[in-house]
């Protein structure tokens, strides 16, 4: 297993249909997924977010993405989750926050 300073940083490296797994804790920065992987939380919603101040928390740009056990919390003029218009896309238990 890698371990990365970012959750982006683990998306680059992930090969398609890869599964980023990421620890508890409270990540700030945007995610942009542009290929069909998995980027799941191992301590649920209730532990990990992902939060940013502009733009987007996590940007969807592939087909077949999977978010798994987040809290994305976004401020005010941010969005949470974004996707692209033909891209499709599966959420469990994500929670959306505006704060």
């Amino acid at each position: 297993m890698n371990a990365f300073t970012t959750i982006q940083e683990g998306t680059m490296a992930v090969g398609s249909l890869g599964t980023i797994n990421v620890k508890p804790g409270s990540y700030t920065g945007a995610v942009t997924l542009t290929k069909q992987i998995t980027l799941a939380s191992t301590g649920g919603a209730a532990s990990t977010s992902i939060s940013v101040t502009n733009d987007s928390a996590v940007q969807i740009l592939a087909d077949n993405v999977m978010v798994r056990g987040f809290t994305v919390k976004s401020h005010t003029g941010a969005r949470g989750i974004t996707n692209r218009d033909d891209a499709s896309a599966v959420f469990q238990p994500v929670v959306g926050v505006k704060v």
